[in-house]
């Protein structure tokens, strides 16, 4: 009977902190430490200040709140986010089977971290990423997880973020993660209609964005989902363009 106890108190134990279905909490995120899964009341919110609008991924509450300054981020419900520096997330008490790195993470509670301080732009999407437990692009769902995801960010026509572009548009995740792999580029980012980047670096140069649909018909304009990939960073055949193709869905989208 000892023994039940003494489990029981070790699973909830681990249920709040650290495990959700066998993975650490942390491996959708970049650089933060996860607290725990607390109740939050919609007309007394723990942390006060909220980003506007819903579905921000683990990763994308972490890198919006860390622009601004905050020490301590939670992402909610639907993707609610919530920044503060002041450590009052506890003040409603703690709960139960937070879904951390999922869709819906639970009503009424929230994931909550601490931000740590990092040396490099460069390397954020990289850190606690565990293999084979990647975080799903916002509109993946289940139809890409094969490379952890970076994030959302801007970009410009006249001054690309990802120097080398694969020809042709409608590319899927999938597609460009191998077009990008062959030559080997660090990283992989799929565009508005299709459009698949590779490079080395310089992925966050414009900035972080938000609504980035990764895996639909249009990620969105002006915008790119970003994944790291298996590659050295050492290229093969210089940079440029490179053969790829196109979906060919008979539609003749401009090619901004």
């Amino acid at each position: 009977m000892k023994f039940l106890s003494t489990l029981v108190l070790v699973s909830t134990s681990l249920s709040n902190n650290n495990i959700i279905g066998g993975h650490a909490k942390e491996h959708c995120v970049s650089r933060s430490t996860y607290l725990g899964c607390y109740e939050n009341r919609n007309q007394d919110r723990a942390l006060p200040y909220e980003m506007k609008g819903r579905e921000y991924t683990a990763r994308e509450c972490e890198l919006a709140c860390a622009s601004r300054g905050y020490l301590y981020f939670a992402r909610e419900w639907m993707g609610q986010c919530f920044c503060s520096n002041s450590n009052d997330y506890n003040k409603h008490g703690t709960s139960r089977n937070c879904n951390c790195c999922g869709t819906n993470v639970g009503a009424n509670k929230m994931c909550v971290y601490k931000l740590q301080p990092t040396s490099s732009s460069s390397t954020e999407g990289e850190e606690n990423v565990g293999e084979g437990q990647h975080e799903v692009a916002p509109g993946c769902m289940d139809k890409f997880h094969d490379a952890p995801y970076v994030g959302c960010y801007e970009d410009r026509q006249k001054d690309r973020a990802l120097s080398h572009k694969v020809m042709g548009r409608y590319h899927d995740a999938k597609t460009c993660h191998v077009e990008c792999n062959k030559l080997g580029y660090r990283y992989f980012a799929r565009q508005w209609r299709g459009q698949c980047f590779c490079g080395n670096e310089g992925y966050d140069k414009h900035g972080i964005t938000y609504k980035c649909n990764c895996c639909g018909r249009s990620v969105g304009p002006n915008k790119m989902c970003v994944w790291q990939g298996d590659g050295d960073g050492n290229v093969q055949g210089g940079g440029g363009q490179s053969g790829g193709g196109s979906g060919g869905t008979g539609f003749d989208f401009p090619d901004w």
